[in-house]
């Protein structure tokens, strides 16, 4: 009996939710300088999961870089029975070649350093 209690209160205690917390920098290949104003679309991610830390807001499937072309994402606390889940990222600026990237599953939280080439 005590062995049951015990096994059941380590799995209730174990967490099987997390976050996903994507961040990075964006910055120009030719010169290597940051990137403001750069739309990073969250593809594959249900509308409003996202907390945009840099605006303090919660974003519908989109977020830009700040001044220096840094950005920060908090998802909300979701599944992470198998791992976290697949997504696509997409960051996208007038005058520069649009980038779609793929998320690794099972990495959990992502920091990327993103070199956008110019048209």
């Amino acid at each position: 009996m005590r062995n049951l209690i015990l096994i059941f209160s380590i799995l209730f205690l174990t967490s099987c939710e997390g976050y996903i917390i994507l961040s990075g920098k964006i910055t120009s290949e030719k010169n290597g300088v940051g990137i403001e104003a750069v739309k990073v679309e969250l593809l594959d991610i249900p509308p409003r999961d996202y907390y945009d830390s840099v605006r303090n807001v919660y974003v519908d499937s989109f977020f830009y870089s700040n001044e220096n072309g840094n950005f920060i994402a908090r998802s909300k606390m979701i599944s992470m029975v198998y791992g976290a889940p697949k997504y696509r990222i997409r960051v996208s600026k007038s005058g520069y070649q649009t980038q779609e990237i793929k998320i690794n599953k099972n990495k959990r939280d992502s920091v990327f350093l993103i070199k956008l080439k110019e048209n």
